[in-house]
């Protein structure tokens, strides 16, 4: 247990708890799920890769739509300043 509170207080990886202890706020939904089984069983890297995979998936999927959704709003914006300078 003192293992996991250091790891935690130290933010260091543990290839064992990380994508349990390291999650940030919002994704620490996807985890709570796992959290019986690891608080029985040790989980094993597989499934801590697979936890990290899924909580940093949907963070990229996120950050992606917001940044394509204001590329997208920005792009006529972009178009017509020069336009203007011109004229």
């Amino acid at each position: 247990m003192s293992k996991i509170l250091n790891t935690r207080d130290e933010m260091k990886y543990d290839e064992n708890y990380s994508a349990f202890l390291l999650v940030m706020a919002p994704l620490n939904v996807f985890v709570v799920p796992f959290v019986p089984y690891a608080i029985m069983i040790k989980p094993n890297r597989r499934l801590n890769n697979f936890l990290s995979i899924i909580q940093y998936s949907f963070y990229i999927i996120i950050v992606y739509s917001v940044f394509a959704v204001l590329s997208i709003i920005m792009t006529p914006i972009a178009f017509l300043k020069p336009l203007t300078y011109k004229f």
